[in-house]
C-alpha cells in the first residue's frame, strides 16, 4: 500500500525532448508509473522489481525490461538490475523537501538505497536542495565518515549494504 495519496508530475513533462523522444507510448507510459507508482517515495529512489511493474501495468517482464531500457538511455531514470533499483532523474527539482522533516524522511530513505551508483547520484541532487542541504549541514559526522590522509572515505565497509542494515535484500 502507498504512503501518500498525492504525488507532483510537472507540466514540463509534455515540452521534455527526453520524454518525446522516448520510442514507445508504453515506455512514455512505464515513466509516469515510475513517478507514481505505489513504491515511490519522497526519495525518487526505490526498489522496483521487474516482475512488480508487469503484473501492475499488465505487460511482460521482458517488456518493462526494454521500456526501462529505453528511459535508461534517454536520460529519465538510473536503474540498476542487481540491486532491482530505480531513481527518477531531476526528482529534486520537481518534488523538492518541503521542509525539514520531510528532508529528514527523504535522507533517510537515501541511505538505504543499495546502489552505489544510484545512492551517490541521490545524495547529490538531495544536497542540491535547499532543505537536503540543510539537513546535511547539520547532520552529526560519524568518524567513519571522515577522509583519511589520502583524501579517501575510510568508511567503505561502513557504507556497504549489509552494514547499512541491508542484508539479504
Amino acid at each position: 500500500m502507498s504512503e501518500r495519496d498525492f504525488n507532483m508530475v510537472s507540466p514540463a513533462i509534455w515540452q521534455s525532448d527526453k520524454f518525446a523522444g522516448l520510442p514507445t507510448d508504453r515506455a512514455k507510459l512505464l515513466h509516469f508509473y515510475l513517478i507514481t507508482n505505489s513504491h515511490q517515495n519522497s526519495s525518487g529512489g526505490y526498489r522496483l522489481p521487474v516482475g512488480y511493474a508487469a503484473s501492475d501495468m499488465r505487460v511482460s517482464p521482458q517488456a518493462i525490461e526494454d521500456d526501462l531500457s529505453a528511459l535508461v538511455d534517454a536520460g529519465l531514470i538510473l536503474h540498476d538490475v542487481a540491486t532491482k533499483e530505480i531513481y527518477v532523474l531531476g526528482w529534486y527539482q520537481h518534488c523538492p523537501p518541503a521542509n525539514e522533516r520531510h528532508a529528514k524522511g527523504a535522507k533517510k530513505r537515501i541511505e538505504k538505497i543499495a546502489s552505489d551508483a544510484i545512492r551517490e547520484t541521490m545524495e547529490a541532487d538531495f544536497a542540491a536542495t535547499t532543505w537536503g542541504a540543510k539537513v546535511c549541514q547539520t547532520a552529526e559526522v560519524h568518524p567513519f565518515d571522515a577522509a583519511n590522509s589520502l583524501g579517501q572515505r575510510a568508511d567503505r565497509l561502513m557504507s556497504t549494504s549489509f552494514m547499512r542494515g541491508g542484508a539479504g535484500r
